[in-house]
This record gives structure tokens, sequence and C-alpha cells, in this order.
């Protein structure tokens, strides 16, 4: 697939709003079904698990998402969960937490959440010119190059 053709993909995917995430909590069952739809055009490939109950799990034991109640997780959780997901491919565990727990103490889940979403939509906007701009080997070069250089300052 064309760097364009991605770029157009990847531009085209909606973000989860907070309205759209269930107001009911949810067992580890529909939590997965739940991202796996929603975060479906995602997939590199059709065998990717885009969330399973291990990583779940592991995400709970290691600090980033509050243990669920009686099994079932809640709105603030579904954020976190999602956040994380978007964030793992960058940050190890131990950094993301130190992430999500860094910042004003009264800062809920669901304003970092927004803002997520906020700097998410600018980060796509930033990229639409790359699907203009032609040359793919030379736009990939510099994606490769820029996401090294990101992902060593986030860390």
């Amino acid at each position: 697939m064309e760097i364009r053709e991605q770029l157009e993909r990847l531009l085209g995917q909606e973000s989860i709003d907070p309205r759209d995430i269930p107001g009911v909590e949810l067992y580890m069952d529909q939590v997965i079904r739940f991202m796996e739809t929603r975060l479906e055009d995602r997939r590199s490939g059709p065998e990717e698990k885009l969330l399973t109950r291990t990583m779940v799990n592991n995400y709970v034991k290691s600090g980033l998402v509050e243990k669920p109640d009686k099994k079932r997780y809640n709105a603030r959780q579904m954020m976190l969960l999602i956040m994380i997901y978007h964030m793992k491919n960058v940050l190890a565990l131990g950094d993301l937490k130190l992430f999500l727990e860094d910042g004003d103490p009264e800062e809920s889940v669901e304003q970092l959440y927004r803002m997520f979403l906020e700097v998410q939509e600018e980060v796509l906007s930033d990229k639409a010119s790359l699907a203009d701009s032609g040359g793919d080997r030379r736009n990939v070069m510099k994606l490769v190059l820029e996401a090294d250089l990101n992902k060593r300052l986030a860390e």
C-alpha cells in the first residue's frame, strides 16, 4: 500500500468520543469487543489482536489502570485503555505509567482523554500534507526518522 493510501486510511479513522464510551460498566469480554470494534481500522493485519485479556490484566497489575470493580470496567478505565493502546508502541509501560501519573493531580482522566483527542487531531492534520507531497520513499524515510527522534524525546 502506498504511503498516500495509508495516510488517507489513517486520516479517515474516527476517534472514540467520550460520549461513545458506554456509560455502564463492562465485563472484560465486552471491553475487548468494544475496543476490537471501535479500533478495527487500526489493525496492521487481520490476525492482529488489538487488546487481549492478558494485556488488560498486565495494565491493571502494573497500575496503569485501576482494578475493575466486581470484574467490571468503567468509562474512566476505558479511556485509559484507549490511550494506552495508542501510546504503548512508543513508550514502555513504566514510562507510560510515569506519564499518566505526572501532571496536575486535579486533572481527571476525562480531561486527559479530551486533551489526548485534541492532540491526536492536531497530529493527523499536521501529517495530512504528506498525502499531497508525493515522493513516497522520501516520506517514509522522513516518517521513520521523525518517529525515532519523537520516540527518544517522549522517553
